[in-house]
């Protein structure tokens, strides 16, 4: 029972339960806002996946890790800081007792780029 009525009244058409086919329910249902809303010219900020951006863009034309800095990876950071006042950039992180330790020992302690 639902407060003033046998059946949900979502469910039910005059007080009696609908025996229909469940596309016979979409009438019932508003459709929706087809429409996408343009997106805001400027954001506060902005957060990316850094291991996500780096195989997302090409690194077809260049060759080594400081080319592919300079000439991809910053540039695409520069582009969106043009609409935003701040860009976030999250890297995965090693924790000691994880399995990627052994992966962070094999790569050893060369220079790091911030």
């Amino acid at each position: 029972m639902h407060e003033n009525q046998p059946y949900l009244p979502s469910l039910s058409e005059f007080g009696k339960l609908r025996f229909r086919k469940k596309s016979d329910l979409l009438t019932c249902v508003k459709p929706a806002n087809t429409e996408q809303p343009n997106p805001p010219p400027f954001y506060d900020c902005k957060f990316f996946d850094g291991a996500g951006v780096v195989r997302a863009l090409p690194s077809t034309t260049v060759s080594t890790f400081d080319s592919y800095a300079e000439n991809v990876f910053i540039p695409f950071i520069l582009n969106h800081l043009q609409s935003s006042k701040r860009v976030d950039i999250v890297w995965d992180t090693y924790r000691a007792s994880s399995i990627k330790d052994s992966t962070k020992e094999k790569r050893g302690n060369g220079q790091r780029r911030k």
